[in-house]
């Protein structure tokens, strides 16, 4: 019973010190590209090879406390309007994923953006893609714990 309040209390020590990580705008990678659902197929790659040389560019710089290395990966599809942003679909996510198989996931993504139908968003001006960094989001927490 002990053990597992124990365990209990340090998932929510991590919940919160990743929710508060958040809130400081830390812990993740965001960038946004210009998209319509009336993209050719050639353009559509060229914005898939720009999108995945953004994320090959971020993973060297993520943390990894005591080696941690997993990653999440979510797609995010807007309509810009000067500064109001109206989300048209839900943000489409990736299973977590490490640095070995970040290959294989980039693979999937490139994939996703060439083939997927976007016809069903004709408002659709802003590609958005946010990486998690599960090092980076725990890394505060993992700090104060070493300054205790």
């Amino acid at each position: 019973m002990i053990h597992r309040l124990k365990q209990w209390w340090q998932r929510q020590r991590m919940i919160r010190s990743m929710t508060a990580t958040l809130n400081n705008h830390q812990g993740f990678g965001a960038r946004g590209w210009e998209a319509s659902s009336t993209l050719s197929f050639a353009a559509r790659t060229v914005l898939a090879d720009e999108v995945l040389a953004w994320l090959r560019a971020q993973l060297p710089y993520t943390a990894r406390p005591y080696g941690m290395n997993r990653y999440q990966l979510h797609l995010c599809f807007a309509q810009m309007a000067g500064q109001q942003r109206t989300f048209l679909a839900d943000g489409e996510g990736f299973l977590a994923f490490n640095r070995l198989e970040s290959v294989a996931i980039f693979e999937q993504l490139h994939q996703r953006l060439t083939t997927s139908d976007w016809t069903a968003m004709p408002s659709l001006t802003t590609l958005e893609v946010y990486l998690f960094s599960y090092g980076d989001l725990l890394k505060p927490m993992i700090d104060t714990d070493a300054n205790r």
